[in-house]
Order: C-alpha cells, then structure tokens, then sequence
C-alpha cells in the first residue's frame, strides 16, 4: 500500500514532468506498484533494452547511468515505485511502442529521481 503523502509526491512529479500537456491529479494509488529491489528495476531495464535496437548503446552507458543516479539519491536507500500507466494517463501512448516511468523516492534526502524511457515508432517519410 502506498501512503497519501508518497502518492501526492508521485503524482506532482509526473504533473512537473508532462506540465502543461497532462495532468494526472486524477491518478489512482493502484496505478503505481512499488518495486521490490534496485537490481529487479536495473535488471527489468537491462532486459528491456538488451532486446532493442538500442542494446549497443545501452551497454556502453549503463554503468554511467546507474552511477549517475546513484549519486543523486543513493539507491541503496531509495523506495523505487512504477507507473503502471493505463491509455487515459499515458503521454507518450499515441507516439510509443512500449514506455516505463520509475520514481526513485529517497525519504532521507526528501528527493525523488523520475526515469522514464520509451520505444518510439521510427517513420518513414517519402
């Protein structure tokens, strides 16, 4: 279960994040799971683009990613939560093949880290 307050900080980062396009006050408790460690975020991310086209460039950058991110919120310490986006709250639905939003939420630092990464449909224009 997540608690009010979380729920409001998760909500007022995607509102931040997508402002003025979206607004996403009428989200849902449900719509947000909470995930059970670091390394199943960073393995669920390894998955997903070492079966892209982008799994080159993923790999050449991920250490300095999860570094990166690590610096700014100490993982170790973090609840990480996801976004379980339906088609009336996700912005990136009529462009994306698939799209993944994960809050890093650091109570100690009172900080959050929004990562969100998507596959877009490349077109062809004659």
């Amino acid at each position: 279960m997540i608690s009010r307050k979380t729920l409001f900080y998760l909500i007022a980062t995607l509102n931040a994040s997508f402002n003025p396009d979206y607004d996403f006050s009428n989200c849902r408790a449900e719509e947000f799971s909470r995930e059970p460690s670091v390394k199943h975020v960073m393995d669920a991310v390894d998955s997903t683009f070492f079966s892209s086209s982008a799994r080159q460039e993923y790999n050449e950058m991920k250490s300095q990613l999860w570094s990166a991110i690590d610096s700014h919120i100490s993982l170790s310490d973090c609840e990480i939560y996801r976004f379980n986006s339906d088609s009336n709250f996700d912005p990136w639905d009529d462009c994306s093949i698939w799209a993944y939003y994960y809050f890093f939420y650091s109570k100690k630092l009172k900080r959050i880290v929004f990562f969100t990464y998507r596959a877009v449909r490349y077109v062809y224009i004659t």
